[in-house]
């Protein structure tokens, strides 16, 4: 059960960088 809140805490923070980094573009 840890292992996989683990696993989406990674998605969430890759998610969250992604998304900063097109917001970065379009502005």
């Amino acid at each position: 059960m840890k292992n996989m809140f683990n696993h989406l805490n990674q998605v969430l923070l890759i998610l969250m960088t992604i998304l900063m980094f097109l917001t970065s573009l379009s502005v």
